[in-house]
């Protein structure tokens, strides 16, 4: 199962921007099935985990062994989890059409190639060792099954018509069977096509074969090679998520897969999406502020059972009607997401980062396919808008801002500001970007939300400016930094810090997110300074019944309350003195009750004896303190 310490240790600076690829009808062919003895059809049999069978293309035969071998394990682990979490109804056996390279006609209810019979799912032809496909419709004279890289060209398929239509002779008994795979449910054909790549699209996958209930029975996951040249071995350890959502595309999110869902009705598409009937409905918000008033702001959302049901109870909103969908149209796999403002860094999302969670809401889509059971046990939890309410998940960003000005989190309105993650693993940071920084002449009104005094920097200069993150509406909100050259966000990867650089921070298995003030004083012939940034991370233990926290090169600290401040000052080979504030988490949050004792009131001051009192740090995050700018980026770049 993926766990939240592995995720917070392994993802990197891995960004997935989803480029998801749907296949077009005539990509999907349905494949021959056959269901265990006893079970008439598939919708008797009885329900068991998922068997997938992985299949490489000749590409991967070129990487060196030890890529190979990390690229295997990379896609076992994703298979894993896929296999643990879902259930199909089994089948006794599968065998898959092939399909023709050039032209084709049909004759009988038979698909004659002009050219070349290829084993190919989507854009992956299959290895010639795969047996499993269908002969081509194409006898030689002996009316036998030919190898498929014979079969086709003028000539032969001349010689099938012929054979057919004059003739008249019929194929001997099984001669065009083929063989037939048993024990699989579903087939992975991984490719390594640098041609399929764009931007920063690491992978993708597909659907390509389906049963006669329109059950994806094989897909194509295509992991781009450039991409994983240039990833390090902790990265490739994080693209375990990234394959699970794309395989989850493959299995059933899929805006081509919905019309097939239960009770689905016929899909009615025009310039703003589409529309299936007890599937993927369409809402207007009336009441969508903007910087200019409120506009209409339309919205396609999932609207079947159980993801309706996870929808109202993750947001705490009975009255929501499902879940919200991606709307916009940068990507090819516009309504194959969920929509990033709402559900933030959930794996189904259009970008892999900031942490992301598998939650119910996916799971519960896969249920809502009717080809699958799932295991809820497997999901994760999802902070992000958590009993937040309606007015969360149905209204602009801008209402939520209004609404919660002085902590709008998720969202944020501090340029350059920052704060801890839910669970205390990382440091996240605003990403709102100013009008100096980034073009927004494509924005439209609808996501300017500018009103006067909203975004502020963290000298409390009002600023104008948006999110960063165009599939997120341009709501800025607190993401993960991860992925930002220098920069070490996460508490729990084991880092080694120069004192030079920070004489406080600590990254290490045990390290926390911590609230802090800081001051460093810098002298010397020409400048005398004052820094101060808000959250760090630091070494966190639970010992005696209490919360202990220390800094490099410090004694452990009890917190004995939360709120209570920790004071920290050091001193630099006389050249800057650094003086710092940490505030104490509850016990209860780190270490949990049972090793927690009842918090008390304690008079004595905790920390070093010098040190300088700051004003509380809840006070500082949103206050008009004054810094050196220049001094702060300089700063964050050796995080």
């Amino acid at each position: 199962m993926l766990t939240e310490m592995l995720s917070a240790l392994l993802l990197s600076r891995l960004i997935l921007a989803c480029d998801y690829k749907p296949p077009k009808p005539e990509d999907v062919m349905v494949a021959k099935t056959e269901h265990p003895s006893g079970s008439r059809t598939k919708r008797e049999s009885s329900w068991d985990w998922i068997r997938i069978r992985v299949e490489y293309d000749n590409i991967f035969e070129k990487l060196n062994e030890n890529m190979k071998k990390k690229l295997r394990s990379m896609v076992r682990s994703a298979l894993h989890y896929i296999e643990t979490t879902v259930k199909v109804r089994p089948l006794a056996s599968l065998q898959f059409p092939y399909t023709c390279s050039g032209k084709s006609r049909k004759y009988k209810n038979k698909t004659i190639c002009d050219g070349q019979c290829e084993k190919r799912c989507y854009n992956v032809v299959a290895p010639q060792s795969v047996k499993y496909f269908e002969c081509c419709s194409c006898l030689n004279p002996e009316m036998e099954c030919t190898d498929h890289s014979d079969c086709g060209g003028t000539t032969m398929s001349r010689l099938c018509l012929f054979l057919y239509s004059v003739v008249k002779v019929e194929s001997k008994p099984n001669s065009q069977d083929g063989e037939k795979l048993v024990d699989t449910d579903y087939v992975l054909f991984v490719s390594a096509l640098a041609s399929s790549c764009s931007g920063r699209t690491i992978a993708f996958a597909t659907s390509c074969k389906a049963d006669v209930t329109y059950r994806p029975i094989a897909g194509n996951l295509n992991i781009c090679p450039q991409k994983l040249k240039e990833s390090t071995q902790k990265l490739l350890d994080a693209w375990q998520r990234v394959l699970v959502h794309e395989i989850i595309h493959a299995l059933a999110f899929s805006v081509y897969l919905f019309p097939y869902y239960p009770g689905a009705g016929k899909p009615q598409w025009d310039e703003l999406g589409v529309v299936i009937p007890n599937v993927v409905h369409r809402f207007t918000r009336f009441d969508w502020e903007t910087s200019k008033g409120t506009v209409e702001h339309h919205v396609h959302m999932i609207v079947t059972p159980k993801v309706r049901e996870e929808a109202r109870r993750h947001f705490n909103c009975s009255t929501l009607e499902g879940a919200e969908l991606e709307n916009q149209d940068a990507y090819e796999g516009r309504g194959s997401h969920w929509e990033k403002r709402v559900f933030g860094n959930e794996l189904m999302t259009g970008e892999v980062k900031d942490m992301p969670v598998i939650s119910r809401l996916s799971l519960a889509l896969l249920e809502d396919s009717g080809w699958y059971k799932v295991n809820y046990d497997n999901a994760e939890d999802l902070e992000w808008g958590k009993n937040l309410g309606c007015t969360f998940a149905t209204k602009s960003c801008l209402t939520w801002m209004k609404l919660n000005p002085s902590d709008p989190y998720p969202f944020c309105t501090v340029y350059g500001g920052d704060r801890c993650a839910a669970k205390r693993f990382e440091k996240l940071q605003c990403n709102l970007v100013t009008a100096s920084k980034i073009s927004f002449k494509n924005i439209t009104p609808e996501y300017d939300y500018n009103i006067k005094n909203l975004y502020h920097d963290r000298k409390g200069q009002s600023v104008v400016g948006f999110g960063k993150v165009k599939i997120a509406d341009f709501c800025p909100y607190y993401m993960s930094t991860a992925f930002v050259a220098n920069v070490t966000p996460i508490c729990t990867r084991p880092v080694i810090a120069k004192l030079e650089e920070d004489p406080f921070q600590i990254h290490s298995l045990t390290s926390r997110c911590l609230d802090m003030n800081i001051s460093v004083k810098v002298d010397s012939e020409v400048s005398k300074f004052t820094w101060m940034r808000s959250v760090g991370c630091f070494e966190s233990i639970c010992k005696n019944n209490l919360l202990m926290i220390r800094t490099q090169q410090s004694k452990f600290y009890p917190c004995y309350r939360e709120g209570q401040i920790i004071h920290i000052e050091k001193d630099s080979h006389g050249k800057n003195t650094s003086e710092l504030q940490i505030v104490c988490p509850s016990c209860l949050e780190l270490c949990g009750p049972q090793f927690c004792s009842t918090e008390k009131f304690e008079m004595e001051s905790i920390g070093d004896e010098q040190r300088t009192v700051f004003k509380s740090v809840k006070n500082f995050k949103f206050g008009t303190q004054v810094m050196l700018v220049s001094l702060l980026m300089l700063f964050v770049g050796d995080w």
